[in-house]
């Protein structure tokens, strides 16, 4: 069977993709192109919608047909019956995969980061929050006997003001006076060494804690 000069067949299209003259193979790409373009891109549209890669579509397209046109010029296309088209699909789906596996991969990285982030800011928390109990239980051994003994049985053991009193021989209103001055006592010794300013809340909290 005789073909014209202008024949896009797939016979005719391989015949021009692999001859000798670039300018012929050129040519043969260019038609090739021309008439499966829009196809492909309807095909590869519709694919890249359904796994969420739709602003990669005109780029698979494009490498599809630079990757078929490599191949065929270069001889490694192997003519198994299969039309140009469906072969030109078959790079296009490897492209889109390729892509959809990529962002996978990045959507679990950046959720590994996000995670790895987290654990960091956990590890570093707890870290902060030692120091700052260290800080605290350093401030308070500063104070006088009589001062860490109120805020060590109000606030370390849990005692109550009045049973507190009783031990130290002092009232519970006493009590209670002692323990409050001494946390404030905490507070400016920790503002004015380190710069740090907590909440009498906040000193209880740790004192408790140890």
């Amino acid at each position: 069977m005789e073909h014209s000069e202008d024949c896009y067949c797939d016979q005719c299209l391989i015949r021009q993709m692999q001859s000798p003259e670039e300018t012929e193979r050129r040519k043969g790409w260019q038609a090739w192109f021309k008439r499966d373009c829009q196809l492909l891109h309807r095909i590869v549209h519709r694919r890249c919608y359904a796994m969420s890669c739709l602003e990669h579509s005109l780029d698979i397209v494009q490498e599809s047909f630079i990757k078929g046109f490599e191949n065929i010029s270069t001889k490694r296309y192997q003519d198994r019956g299969k039309p140009l088209c469906a072969y030109l699909c078959g790079i296009a789906k490897n492209l889109i995969y390729e892509i959809f596996r990529l962002q996978m991969k990045e959507i679990k990285d950046e959720e590994y980061l996000h995670s790895l982030a987290d654990n960091t800011i956990e590890i570093e928390g707890k870290v902060v929050l030692k120091e700052v109990e260290a800080l605290v239980k350093a401030a308070r051994d500063r104070q006088p006997d009589l001062h860490r003994q109120v805020i060590d049985g109000l606030y370390t053991q849990g005692k109550s003001s009045k049973a507190l009193g009783e031990e130290l021989n002092t009232s519970a209103s006493n009590t209670r006076i002692i323990g409050h001055r001494t946390i404030e006592a905490i507070q400016r010794d920790l503002e004015h060494r380190h710069h740090l300013n907590l909440s009498t809340d906040a000193i209880r909290a740790y004192l408790k804690e140890g």
